[in-house]
């Protein structure tokens, strides 16, 4: 039977929370007969702790024998404060013995200890846990309890309990890499992917299946589909300023603007789908192409990238913000003219019949309604950080489905946007502890 046991106890019973923050509570140490000890020590401690494993193929004789799994755990450590409670810091100094001796009885050692704030210097990721089977990452927080004893079989006695830590505001390392292209420089403020819609003749809807398959009357035109950000919130990394920020708790509407354009005039368009149009018995109309959006999801997705025997990227959570049916009309004269800013895809995925009519002069651009993209970003999900073997990623997807006139054909235009995700600056931090 053990001589003395140690218990953690917190007077803050939410264990949530950030900088500056003050934890309170009480060392009780309960002995049942005596017990030598040098000191009693309380302190705050976060960790980085990451496990995986590789796989090694062992040979014999040139011969594959078998497979070994190595697994490697590695902890680091983020913040230690330490406080001494016993002996009492006012007789520490006077003391002639390293050793002393507490009798039958319990002793209660009450401490305070304060996380520092933003202006220490500190940036303190949150708590997080990610398991993928025996692997894992994780960064955890609590307060820990020791005594070291002098005398006895056991030479220390322990106890913890685990806080939750969320930092607020944007007092946070990131992995700058995610933000970058691959000439190492950072990504512009916007994202850009480009879609050919085609676009086919009313004659063409007018014929049985195995003509419309084989008509070659049809016009490809590329598009582009793209987000900007318009926050203004800004983050300073070692490679500059970024501005692919989005805050959790805001709508996303407004946060970002997406939009559509054309490497041609809308009047050019119009001219190509006229001509095109000439055989048809039908009258042509110049505004007959429409675009109707059929679909709309949008999605923010989660990546860990973990270190410990191996590098391991996996996907850690997915959230769903909107994904429904809708019935949405573009217009192709609602386009107007705009500056090109993309990386110039749209002008290289462009047919040789069009390749005349387009140029950066020419480009014009549509943004689609806020009413896209109404949808909260959820307080709950996980900040971007990076710490020395965690790095915690988000990607914003919002997919579009098409149907095309004329010819009623479907298409989707899709795009995935690397984004640091970040607490909002206007939420008021977790509320100051107040004792019981």
């Amino acid at each position: 039977m053990r001589s003395m046991k140690l218990n953690i106890v917190l007077k803050d019973d939410r264990r949530d929370y950030t900088y500056g923050d003050v934890v309170l509570g009480t060392v009780v140490v309960s002995v049942s007969d005596k017990a030598d000890i040098r000191d009693i020590i309380v302190k705050f401690e976060g960790t980085s702790i990451t496990k995986n494993h590789r796989t090694v193929q062992r040979t014999e004789g040139g011969v594959q024998a078998r497979s070994e799994f190595n697994s490697v755990t590695i902890p680091i450590k983020l913040i230690e404060i330490p406080l001494k409670l016993f002996p009492p810091p006012d007789i520490q100094h006077v003391l002639s013995s390293d050793e002393h001796t507490l009798t039958t009885g319990s002793y209660y050692y009450d401490f305070s200890i304060q996380i520092p704030d933003e202006s220490s210097g500190f940036r303190l990721p949150p708590s997080f846990c990610h398991n993928n089977l025996e692997d894992f990452a994780s960064i955890q927080y609590a307060v820990v309890g020791v005594a070291h004893k002098t005398s006895g079989f056991s030479k220390t006695q322990s106890d913890f309990e685990r806080i939750n830590f969320h930092p607020s505001g944007t007092g946070l390392k990131f992995d700058s890499s995610h933000v970058l292209n691959r000439d190492g420089f950072l990504l512009p403020p916007f994202k850009t992917s480009v879609t050919r819609l085609k676009f086919k003749p009313i004659e063409s809807t007018e014929r049985n299946f195995f003509k419309k398959l084989v008509s070659h009357k049809c016009i490809k035109i590329p598009f582009e589909y793209g987000m900007s950000f318009k926050s203004g919130e800004s983050i300073q990394t070692e490679k500059g300023i970024t501005e692919r920020i989005i805050q959790k708790g805001a709508n996303l509407k407004n946060q970002i603007n997406i939009f559509l354009g054309i490497p041609i005039t809308p009047e050019a368009f119009r001219g190509l789908l006229f001509e095109n149009f000439a055989e048809s018995k039908k009258e042509a109309h110049p505004d007959q192409a429409k675009i109707y959006i059929t679909h709309i999801n949008v999605s923010l997705k989660s990546y860990v990238n973990y270190t410990a025997a191996v590098t391991a990227c996996e996907l850690h959570s997915q959230w769903t913000l909107r994904d429904e049916d809708c019935d949405y009309q573009l217009d192709l004269n609602d386009f107007t003219p705009a500056d090109y800013h993309g990386d110039g895809d749209a002008f290289r995925k462009i047919s040789s019949k069009i390749e005349h009519l387009a140029s950066r002069e020419n480009f014009h651009m549509l943004e689609l309604p806020e009413q896209y993209i109404d949808c909260e970003i959820p307080n709950k999900l996980t900040q971007s950080f990076c710490v020395q073997n965690i790095a915690y990623n988000n990607v914003l997807s919002i997919n579009l489905k098409l149907r095309i006139h004329p010819g009623d054909s479907t298409d989707k235009l899709c795009l995935n946007s690397n984004i640091i995700l970040t607490n909002n600056n206007s939420e008021p931090p977790p509320p100051s502890y107040q004792p019981k």
